[in-house]
């Protein structure tokens, strides 16, 4: 059940003062020396550290615990990928491999269920689908249906976003450049097609995520006008991702530049997912660098943005120049428990105290039951933040 504000206020009080003070004692501090939060806060996660259990000497030498021994759960072995083992394993041996119709199924089999759950393509899996790629293309004749689908192949392209993450994985950009080649081949030169944005964008995220934002940003320029004309800025985010994991801001101002020229805009969606990048990479000059970079159209910085910016200044101690985002911030009246927990830590790391952090609370409470939000309230959550 969520606690009331009074129970929350008083456990808050209890636990924290309670013990700080126990604290004092032990350490044979003068009776009138100021707490800080800080000492609350050391105090506080003694409290709620694990303590550590203690087994008799009976569970230990006699194995009498009454707890039962752990059994382990049966794998849960994807099947899919048999048929594409017997392969790699008939081109090892050089022995007759599996029917191509075998190999298609597993092939699509293995790709929908991953895309549909979204579960972690590993590296060895990675390798079995680009085995069987080649297999089936090498072995295509004339005259012969080749087995996969432009759909499955697209299908297989966008299940890439799935991999497991890896600085460089070259076994992920190779099969995306495989399957982006033959599903170029089919479209564009068997059937007289354009290629659509789709195709582009799901190799482009590739590229952006695994090291060659060069080669995703080309892809854009290259197939802009023709495939992406009124898509908006999505696909390049990806590349300026890239660039910035890639520790190259001359080529990230260098994309927005391109994209402006393309008729992109840089507004605060782009603002946001390069300032957002930044953060996640704790690039402190580089976060204030493009915080404060205009928008088109006098763009201002999103909420999301705004707090994910804070919460940085608050681990990287940057307290001093995010002292007007908070300010902003406090000014826009919000009414999320998000953007409450992080004015509440932005009070603690200034040196705020316990009584002054319990009445920024009520009038957090009184604020939003007055704009009908009264379900706002500080919780467990709340404390454990500070």
């Amino acid at each position: 059940l969520e606690p009331t504000i009074s129970a929350v206020l008083t456990i808050m009080r209890s636990h924290l003062t309670r013990h700080v003070f126990r604290h004092l004692t032990y350490n044979a501090l003068l009776p009138d020396a100021p707490v800080s939060l800080q000492q609350c806060l050391r105090a506080r996660r003694r409290l709620f550290q694990p303590s550590r259990s203690r087994r008799s000497i009976f569970s230990i030498n006699f194995n009498l615990s009454r707890t039962p021994e752990r059994q382990p759960k049966p794998m849960n072995r994807d099947t899919s990928l048999d048929p594409m083992f017997e392969l790699t394993h008939a081109l090892k041996k050089r022995s007759r491999p599996p029917p191509r119709l075998k190999l298609v199924e597993a092939f699509n089999e293995f790709v929908s269920a991953r895309h549909k759950d979204a579960t972690t393509i590993q590296d060895f899996h990675v390798e079995q689908l680009r085995t069987t790629l080649l297999h089936l293309r090498e072995t295509y004749e004339e005259g012969e249906a080749f087995g996969l689908s432009v759909y499955d192949m697209g299908l297989a392209l966008d299940t890439l976003k799935h991999s497991s993450w890896k600085k460089d994985n070259k076994i992920v950009v190779d099969l995306a450049k495989l399957l982006f080649e033959e599903i170029k081949h089919q479209k564009v030169d068997r059937f007289g097609e354009k290629l659509a944005g789709g195709d582009v964008t799901s190799l482009v995220r590739i590229l952006g995520r695994y090291g060659e934002a060069q080669q995703a940003r080309d892809l854009l320029k290259q197939y802009w006008e023709s495939a992406f004309k009124g898509a908006g800025n999505g696909p390049w985010l990806y590349a300026l991702q890239g660039f910035a994991s890639e520790k190259k801001p001359d080529k990230v101002r260098e994309t927005v530049q391109i994209m402006e020229q393309h008729g992109v805009l840089f507004d605060s969606a782009v603002h946001g997912s390069i300032v957002r990048h930044y953060v996640y990479l704790k690039d402190a000059e580089m976060v204030m660098k493009w915080y404060n970079h205009p928008m088109s159209s006098s763009g201002r910085p999103t909420l999301s943005t705004d707090l994910d910016t804070l919460e940085f200044c608050i681990n990287q101690k940057l307290l001093e120049w995010g002292e007007p985002i908070f300010k902003k911030l406090l000014e826009s009246n919000p009414n999320s428990g998000r953007a409450w927990n992080l004015i509440f830590q932005w009070a603690a790391a200034k040196g705020k105290g316990v009584d002054e952090i319990e009445r920024m609370m009520k009038v957090m409470i009184r604020r939003m039951e007055e704009q009908g939000h009264s379900d706002q309230k500080p919780t467990i959550q709340t404390i454990n933040g500070l």
